[in-house]
């Protein structure tokens, strides 16, 4: 798992000024969301004075892992989860034993762990296009549990948006053994 850290929100200097505040360490409070006083008796907060933050992105890589909650805490609120989905549903007991993920497990795993979207990756090559069942229906199986899906491919460039409505819990933030990832 990779996660930024929240970038702070712009501070709208023009309007500090505006207000009579003077450049210098007081845009510094301001910036940190403090309230300060002027010499005319006026109380800023800074707060007001400063765009939304932006949260910081995440995204988890499972590897060669079958179902597990292990996975979905890992997982857990991600803006990409990229999870290998060897075998189709059809072949679950061939996953199993061999410790591989269907598309529909890690469908589940991106859907309780409240992902954005979720790559598939590692396709089993008995899948290949002409096959009686293709990589097109591992996505049709992951997207009816978890529509945000997609098959990623080599050399494939994926932005990973902002969200601008969401910051991250730092339960969301912290790997399961409870260190803060960057």
């Amino acid at each position: 798992r990779v996660s930024e850290h929240d970038r702070p929100g712009r501070f709208r200097a023009e309007e500090a000024a505006r207000l009579g505040v003077p450049f210098g360490p007081l845009y510094g409070r301001l910036k940190r969301g403090e309230t300060i006083t002027l010499p005319d008796g006026q109380s800023i907060n800074g707060s007001t004075l400063c765009d939304p933050t932006e949260p910081g992105r995440a995204v988890a890589y499972s590897g060669d892992t079958i179902y597990c909650e292990a996975m979905i805490e890992l997982a857990r609120g991600v803006d990409v989860l990229i999870h290998e989905a060897t075998f189709s549903e059809r072949d679950e007991d061939l996953a199993r034993r061999s410790r591989h993920s269907t598309a529909t497990m890690a469908a589940r795993v991106a859907a309780e762990a409240g992902a954005q979207t979720l790559m598939l990756t590692h396709i089993s090559p008995r899948y290949a296009p002409g096959t009686a069942t293709t990589p097109d229906d591992l996505l049709s199986e992951a997207q009816a549990i978890f529509p945000q899906s997609e098959i990623a491919h080599d050399f494939l460039s994926f932005e990973v948006p902002r969200r601008l409505n969401h910051t991250h819990t730092p339960e969301e933030r912290a790997a399961p053994d409870g260190h803060f990832l960057q």
